[in-house]
């Protein structure tokens, strides 16, 4: 399960489980109309968790179009 909370669609904090395998948390923020950036930190549940300090994620999101109609 995944929960997300948005705030004046500008910035945006959530958290995911992936079942007995990790937990997620992440940010993320609308630069303006056309880019988004995010950023996420895996933390390991499972036996891995011996090798793998967690993992880092960055997202840059562009929209490409919005033809309103």
């Amino acid at each position: 399960p995944t929960v997300r909370f948005e705030y004046k669609e500008f910035v945006w904090i959530g958290a995911s489980y992936r079942h007995k395998d990790a937990l997620i948390g992440m940010v993320g923020c609308t630069l303006n109309k056309q880019f988004k950036i995010g950023y996420s930190f895996d933390y390991s549940l499972s036996t891995l968790r011996s090798v793998n300090n967690g993992s880092h994620e960055v997202v840059i999101g562009m929209q490409l179009a919005n033809k309103k109609r």
